[in-house]
Parts: structure tokens; C-alpha cells; sequence
């Protein structure tokens, strides 16, 4: 037998040695590549799940922004009239150009009738299942729904309908739907950036395809087949492997929506994700196989600290994660220390930005609970602490109060020095109600210039009292306002719990009606609720309602008291003195209606009826007594002379009526024209340059400041007749009248009397030159058809001289 020579045999030894020297290495590289692989691919699969949430979240998102949207709409419904649905329309409307991603915005009632659309689609009962099952389960169990996909009521495209309850005073009376475009939902699921081969689905409860990202249009709408409905509707979540409808191994992960019931999948095709990596492991072993051979420890022992490192980094990664976030320090590779720099700097800038975002939802709880002028509680937080208030009440019989306030006259400083100062002003009140209740007590804002004050475990009614003295007494304290020192007074309306309501709207309704009454005795002060004001409050409300329909209808009438020259007892002029002839109550004195015009504005609309009625009026007396002219007398309330436009409206009526302007006067109240004297000058210089007359009425009564009378266009005073009432028997009411005739004759002016009523005040007036007077020795005020008898008979009726 030949022996193996000893030279091969060595070069054999040499070679096995060197085999079994590389076999554990090659072993430890192939377990670290495969290891790496397997990771690669778990990771794979976990991202494909984190891609199914995050695509979920973000259908939830549009899903759920326009259910908050239509929510917000709802919410509004306190001001929406059952018998005046119509006026809703507008919002609707509104609405639905602010929230384009659906097809209508109907009001249904509760058993699934269309009430109203902002496509005008009136009077549709939607058939059974389409959408009544959803608007009837959305009323009986008063929450929002969002069902599975239908067909749109009028568009005809799916969609995703959504109803919502809406509450008037507290009650369901009808359900506010829309349905969300599926193809803006698939179009929402496309813009996401899908590697090839994927696809994604959207699946509602039962199974409907409500957006696809491979052939969406032939598949929208179709339901999945049993086996794939029941994977659906189990757990929250899914990640799996199967086969796909194309018969292909496929990964598959699902996410379940508990907001909106609606599922996102995801599938990608199992070669698409193990390919590559299966390509990049057989390329790391070959690799790595070639490196081995030249240095399998160095190699070794490198990768040994580099997986240490990874590990670490790893590690730190998975902290962030769980919120636990902590620096990394790692030696090593440049490469790896410098990503390292980089982690640590990403976790300094999501601990930054967590903050801003803990910092950015405290503002916004904040912002939802107050007032963003004066940082008082608004009505949101007010109504809860009420409520909370009552509870306690009950609970242990104690009483507390509801103190609601009203800046007096706050529309003058906002209109004569600025809403910049208003704002100021309101700032500074708040402030001093702050430091005048309790810490346990809260102050809030319900808007304008209204203020809440709720007084919680008070003792006795005298407390509230003094209570509410000490903030009328803050808030009268002077404040400076645009460097000027100025007064403010409130008025302030108390509730009182339980006593005056259980119930958050009562109680505000009554404090609201207390604080009008306040306002009516004089202002500055306060005043208990009653249960007698309610009846008042509602006396006040129909008259307010009648003026308005009065308005509509022209049931207002004018009356004319005819002016005489005092010496040959000609009717010279006449004053026009409205009145209210109510179909039912009959002849209704100013005295009564009045006041509610002016508080409502309604007395601009009804001050214009008067000048245009009164144009009208003297333009035909005209040919009654062409050779005598006969003036018309117009008072004009504070609201129509603040206006911009007195001016224009009063050239307007002249025009059409015919009238020259010399025989129009406009009669002003000396309070009026005293309120702002820049404005005043200009308007009466306005209505100058038109031609027509100016008096001054109830002159003596006001500021009676001579300096701007000297200034003012005026052409008449009238005394009041408060002093002419007793001129013949009070010295002091004849020192005045005989003041006022010869200041008004030493500027210039006429003087006119109003209230004459005897003859002894008739002399007085003539021995002293009055030019003009007023009252019922004359006449009382009468309508146009007897007044145009007077004016014919004029003058049959004379005055007697002295």
C-alpha cells in the first residue's frame, strides 16, 4: 500500500485547520446576518402595522373634524326658531362652504323627515335603511352617530353620513346630517406615499368598501366576503399572513377605528417585503465570508462592540417609546457616535416640543373657560360652577346668589373715546370685582359689558346686600380713561338660589330682568329679583314685539299742537307728536312706547316715519293757506341725531314730499346736543346748509351752557314747560322764563313757550316778549284732518292781549 505523502498531508492538515479555525466564525457571521435579517423583518411587519394606524388615525381625523364641525353647528341651536326655520337656512348654508368635504346639511326630525336643506330639499322622507335607522338611533339615544357608507340623499355618491342631535332648550326636536364624500376618504388613503406593491383599504362596520388604493372606482362600495368580515370585526388590530384574492402570499395588517368603526388594512405581497432583505443577507454573508477570511477576529471582535453599541442605541430608542427618554453616550465608530449626537439631539427636541404641546393645551383649556379680555371666567365655566352651586345648595339648604352686572351708559365711552378705552375700561372693572368677592366666590364675563357674579354658602340676604354695595361702591370709584378722570356706575340683578330657580337659564333669565329693573329705578344700584317682574318683563316684551309689528302695519298716527305768534295769535307752526293707535288697546300716549323705542332702536326707523309723514303733511297745507306758510315741527330722538347720515335722510324726505326747507324744523333736546358737542356743531351745520330750522326744547332742564350756545346754529329756545306751569305764581319759575327770553333775543333767537294753558301765563309771556307759544289755551294736539280745519278757521280763534 502507498502512503499519503507527508507534504499533501500537511497542506491537508493545514487546510482542515484552517476550515475548523474559519467554521465558527462563519457560523457567528451567518447567526449575526441571519439575526439582523430576522430583526429586518419583524420590523418590517411592525411597520406595516404602524402604517395601518397612522393612515387609520388619519381617516379618523377627517372623519371626526367635520362630526366636531357639525357638532359646533348644533350647538347653536338655542337661536334656532321652530316657527322660522327658514332663517336657519342662511347657517346651514354657511356651513357647508366652510365644511366642503360633504354632499348636504339637512335637519331632519327624529323620525327621519327632511325639515330643511341648504340645497332646498324640503319635504323627502328618506326610505328605510338608507338613513333613517341612523338619524332615529342619533334622537332616541341623543349622541352623535356615524354610521356605515350609503348613498348620498341628493348628490347619489357614497358617502359617510354622520347625525348629530341637535337640542333646542334642551330637547331633541331635530337631527342635523351630512355625509362625508367617500372619494374625498379614498382620496385622502391615495395621498399617502405607498411603496410599490402595497395597497390599502377602508372598510366600514359591515364590511362596504369605503376607499381603496388599487381600483377604487370598480370596487367602492362592495361588500368583503365573510371569512375577511369576520377578521375585521375581531380584535382592534391585526397583523397576519395569508393569501390575497390574486392568490399571492401576502402580510396583512389591520386597524380598527373606536371612534368611527371604520378599518384600515394594509397588504403588500410577502416577496416584496422578504426579497430584499433575503438579497441583502446573501450579499453580507459573501461579503462578509471574504472579510472573514482575511481577519475573522479583528472582524469579530468589531462587531462584537458595534452590536453593543446598536443595542444600546436600540434600547434608548424603545425608551422613547414608553416616554422614559434618557442621553446616550457610545465610543466607537465615528459614524455611530455621530448618529448617536443625533438621537440625543432629537430627544432634546421632542422633550422641547412636548412641552409646547403640554404648554399650547393648557392655553387652549384655559381659552375655553375664559374671557380672552379680562381672564374672567366665561359663560362655558360659569354655567358649570352654577350648576355646581345649586347642587350644593340643595344638598344643605344654604343660599346663594347670582349677581348679574351691567356697566351704565358703556356704549358712550365706547363711542365717544374709543372701543380701545371700553376695552380698557372693562379690563379695569373686572380687576376691582375680583378684589371685592371672596376667593370661594367667582366673577365672569358674559360678554360686552356684562358681568357675573356668583356668591356661593352666603349666610342671609343682608350679606349679598352689603355684598353688592361694596361692588357698586368698587366700581364708582373714579378710573382715568383716555387722561381724563371719569365716573362709571352698574346696575345689578340678584337671584337668589334656590329661591328664584333650580335651573342655570332661570336663574340667569330673573338676574337679567332684577338688573333691567335696577336700570329702570335710575341705574347705580341693585335690586332683588321678584317673581312680580316676570309679568313686567313680559308686558315689556309684547310692547317691544307690538312696536315692531306696529312698524310693519303703520299703526302710528300723527298728531300736530299748533305753535301761535304771541302777539297776533296766528298759527305760525305746528309740532308733530306721534302716537300709537293699536288695533286692540286703541290711542296708545308716547309716554308709554317711547322709552322701549329708544332702549330697542326702533325709534330710528319710527323718527324717519315721523320726518317723511310730516313732509307729506305741511306740503298740503301749503295750498291751504299759501299766503301764510305754516311750519312742522320734528323732534329727533339722541339715537337719530348720533347718526352719520341725519343730514342726508332729512334732504331725502324734503325732495320727495315737495316741501321747501324753511318750513321743516327740527326740534333737539338740549341734553342731545350737549352729549357731544364736535359732533353736534357738525350736524347742525349740516342741516343749516339745507335751510331747515333748529330748535332747542326742554331748554333750561339740561346743561344750559351759554358757551356752546353761542355757537350752535340754533334758530328757536322753547322753555319748558315745567317753568311755565307755574309763571304767574313762583317767582323763580318767572326769574327763568325771563332770563331765557333775554338771552335768546341777546343772541339772536326766538323764544318759544310750550305748556300755556292760561291767560295769566299768556300775559306774562307777551309782557315780556315772548315770541312764540305753546299749549292747550290754544290748542291740544289734534290729527292732521282737524288740524286742517284749525288752519282754515285761523284766525277766528285770538289770543287775548294784555
Amino acid at each position: 500500500m502507498k502512503l499519503i505523502p507527508t507534504r499533501w498531508f500537511q497542506s491537508f492538515r493545514l487546510n482542515a485547520l484552517l476550515a475548523l479555525a474559519l467554521l465558527p466564525g462563519m457560523l457567528t457571521m451567518t447567526y449575526v446576518y441571519y439575526s439582523a435579517y430576522q430583526s429586518a423583518r419583524d420590523a418590517a411587519r411592525q411597520n406595516l402595522l404602524s402604517q395601518v394606524r397612522t393612515m387609520s388615525h388619519l381617516v379618523d381625523q377627517n372623519i371626526l373634524d367635520v362630526k366636531r364641525s357639525l357638532e359646533l353647528l348644533a350647538a347653536t341651536s338655542d337661536d334656532l326658531d321652530p316657527q322660522n326655520l327658514a332663517a336657519f337656512r342662511d347657517t346651514l348654508q354657511a356651513a357647508h362652504v366652510a365644511i366642503p368635504l360633504v354632499d348636504t346639511l339637512q335637519l331632519h326630525t327624529p323620525d327621519g323627515k327632511i325639515v330643511l336643506s341648504n340645497m332646498e330639499t324640503l319635504g323627502i322622507v328618506l326610505p328605510r335603511p338608507l338613513r333613517t335607522k341612523n338619524i332615529e338611533q342619533a334622537a332616541r339615544e341623543s349622541r352623535s352617530m356615524i354610521g356605515n357608507i350609503t348613498q348620498g340623499s341628493v348628490s347619489d355618491r357614497l358617502v359617510i353620513p354622520i347625525d348629530v342631535p341637535v337640542r333646542i332648550h334642551g330637547k331633541i326636536q331635530y337631527v342635523l346630517s351630512a355625509g362625508i364624500y367617500c372619494e374625498h376618504i379614498n382620496a385622502v388613503l391615495n395621498s399617502q406615499l405607498f411603496p410599490p406593491g402595497w395597497n390599502a383599504v377602508i372598510y366600514d362596520a359591515e364590511g362596504s368598501i369605503a376607499g381603496r388604493r388599487l381600483d377604487a372606482g370598480r370596487t367602492m362600495g362592495t361588500k368583503v366576503a365573510p371569512s375577511l368580515l369576520q377578521w375585521l370585526t375581531g380584535p382592534a388590530e391585526r397583523l397576519g399572513e395569508g393569501g390575497t384574492l390574486e392568490g399571492r402570499a401576502s402580510v396583512a395588517a389591520m386597524h380598527r377605528s373606536t371612534e368611527t368603526g371604520y378599518s384600515v388594512t394594509t397588504s403588500v405581497p410577502t416577496s416584496v417585503l422578504d426579497t430584499p432583505l433575503l438579497k441583502q443577507l446573501a450579499t453580507n454573508l459573501l461579503l462578509g465570508g471574504a472579510g472573514l477570511i482575511v481577519g475573522i477576529w479583528l472582524a469579530w471582535l468589531f462587531v462584537q462592540g458595534l452590536r453593543a453599541a446598536i443595542l444600546r442605541l436600540e434600547t434608548a430608542v424603545d425608551a422613547v417609546t414608553t416616554g422614559q427618554m434618557q442621553s446616550v453616550t457610545i465610543d466607537g465608530p465615528v459614524e455611530l457616535v455621530q448618529l448617536t449626537h443625533r438621537f440625543n439631539n432629537m430627544q432634546h427636541s421632542l422633550i422641547e416640543a412636548q412641552a409646547i404641546q403640554e404648554r399650547y393645551q393648557r392655553e387652549l383649556e384655559h381659552a375655553a373657560t375664559h374671557d380672552p379680555l379680562t381672564g374672567l371666567a366665561n359663560r362655558a365655566l360659569l354655567d358649570n360652577h352654577i350648576q355646581h352651586v345649586i347642587a350644593t345648595a340643595v344638598r344643605s339648604q344654604g343660599l346663594s346668589a347670582i349677581l348679574l352686572l351691567d356697566l351704565d351708559h358703556f356704549k358712550i365711552v365706547n363711542d365717544t373715546l374709543s372701543h380701545a378705552v371700553g376695552d380698557a375700561l372693562l379690563v379695569e372693572m373686572a380687576k376691582r370685582m375680583q378684589q371685592t368677592v371672596r376667593n370661594t366666590d367667582i366673577v365672569g364675563r358674559l360678554g360686552g359689558d356684562e358681568f357675573l357674579i356668583v356668591l356661593s354658602n352666603t349666610s342671609t340676604e343682608a350679606e349679598i346686600t352689603s355684598k353688592a354695595q361694596q361692588l357698586l361702591a368698587a366700581i364708582t370709584e373714579p378710573v382715568f380713561l383716555a387722561g381724563q378722570q371719569c365716573t362709571v356706575s352698574a346696575s345689578v340683578g340678584i337671584a337668589l338660589v334656590p329661591r328664584d330657580g333650580l335651573i342655570v337659564s332661570d336663574l340667569l333669565m330673573n338676574a337679567d330682568i332684577a338688573m333691567y329693573r335696577a336700570k329702570d329705578s335710575g341705574r347705580n344700584r341693585f335690586q332683588f329679583f321678584e317673581k312680580e317682574m316676570n309679568s313686567r318683563m313680559q308686558q315689556r316684551l309684547e310692547l317691544e314685539s307690538g312696536l315692531r309689528q306696529a312698524l310693519i302695519e303703520e299703526q302710528f298716527v300723527l298728531y300736530y299742537q299748533a305753535r301761535c305768534d304771541a302777539k297776533t295769535g296766528h298759527i305760525v307752526g305746528a309740532e308733530a307728536l306721534i302716537r300709537w293707535k293699536h288695533p286692540t288697546h286703541g290711542l296708545i300716549s308716547p309716554a308709554n312706547f317711547i322709552p322701549v323705542a329708544e332702549e330697542t332702536g326702533l325709534i330710528v326707523p319710527m323718527g324717519e316715519w315721523v320726518l317723511r309723514t310730516a313732509c307729506t303733511t305741511a306740503q298740503r297745507w301749503r295750498t291751504l293757506r299759501p299766503h301764510l306758510p305754516t311750519i312742522v315741527s320734528v323732534n329727533v330722538s339722541a339715537r337719530q341725531f348720533q347718526s352719520e347720515n341725519l343730514a342726508g335722510v332729512v334732504a331725502q324726505h324734503l325732495h320727495t314730499s315737495g316741501l321747501p326747507p324753511d318750513l321743516l324744523e327740527l326740534e333737539l333736546t338740549e341734553t342731545d346736543v350737549m352729549r357731544d358737542a364736535t359732533h353736534t356743531l357738525k350736524v347742525l351745520k349740516e342741516i343749516k346748509q339745507i335751510g331747515v330750522h333748529v330748535s332747542l326744547d326742554d331748554f333750561g332742564t339740561g346743561y344750559s351752557s351759554l358757551g356752546y350756545l353761542k355757537r350752535f346754529p340754533v334758530d328757536y329756545l322753547k322753555i319748558d314747560q315745567s317753568f311755565v306751569r307755574d309763571i304767574s305764581v313762583d317767582a323763580e319759575d318767572e326769574a327763568i322764563a325771563n332770563m331765557v327770553i333775554m338771552l335768546g333775543h341777546s343772541l339772536g333767537l326766538k323764544i318759544v313757550a310750550e305748556g300755556v294753558e292760561t291767560q295769566a301765563q299768556l300775559a306774562f309771556l307777551q309782557a315780556h316778549g315772548c315770541d312764540q307759544i305753546q299749549g292747550y289755551l290754544y290748542s291740544p294736539p289734534i290729527p292732521a284732518e282737524e288740524f286742517e280745519v284749525l288752519l282754515q278757521k285761523d284766525p277766528i280763534q285770538k289770543l287775548v292781549a294784555l
